[in-house]
């Protein structure tokens, strides 16, 4: 069983990678696939890790041209991505990457496709394929919203009800155990206080 909070880590190093035309697409891949393997998600980790390798193999001949982007047709994840000046990750690391993305490459059980949500769309995408309905990022997985949504003052920032609920759970637990059990209270006004600028509901 794994953390809530190894799920929201997962989940914000795959949005992320949304963003690779200004952030470094290895270190970002990286990044994803190692989180998505640390909580169980080995389709999207092996897909992830791949392009992560094939990433370094283009910093090394400078150039991105042989990438193939046929994984990521379909979601927001850019194509075109500046090739990273130099490789982020150490050697020992990558190597230890393209032994586990061979050992799966063999595994019958792997499919080797990104998991799809209600709107028959890659399930981080925050467009939908069908419709091109662009949905608002979630502020705490960086999911997009789609259903049992939390509002806040601020226009355009919503949450999963969910994930906003267990993220306040988090919240109430590490404040409990950094204060003798004295926090926690006012948890109830939805976050208000429990978190330095930690936005209001509506």
């Amino acid at each position: 069983m794994f953390s809530f909070q190894d799920t929201v880590a997962a989940k914000l190093s795959i949005s992320l990678l949304r963003h690779t035309d200004i952030i470094p697409a290895d270190k970002a891949f990286y990044e994803a696939g190692t989180a998505a393997k640390e909580v169980g998600w080995e389709n999207m980790a092996f897909i992830f890790l791949n392009r992560f390798l094939d990433l370094t193999d283009a910093i090394e001949e400078g150039s991105l041209y042989a990438l193939d982007h046929s994984d990521f047709q379909y979601t927001d994840i850019p194509y075109e991505v500046p090739l990273p000046a130099k490789q982020h990750v150490a050697e020992e690391q990558r190597e230890e990457i393209r032994d586990w993305v061979l050992t799966m490459s063999m595994d019958q059980r792997l499919e080797q496709v990104l998991p799809r949500d209600e709107r028959d769309t890659y399930e981080a995408s925050l467009v939908a394929v069908s419709t091109g309905v662009r949905s608002l990022p979630c502020l705490i997985t960086g999911y997009p919203v789609l259903r049992n949504k939390v509002e806040f003052k601020r226009p355009g920032k919503q949450a999963n009800k969910e994930s906003w609920n267990k993220f306040l759970m988090a919240v109430k637990v590490r404040m409990g155990q950094g204060r003798d059990g004295q926090s926690g209270k006012g948890a109830e006004s939805n976050g208000a206080g429990l978190v330095p600028g930690l936005p209001v509901l509506a």
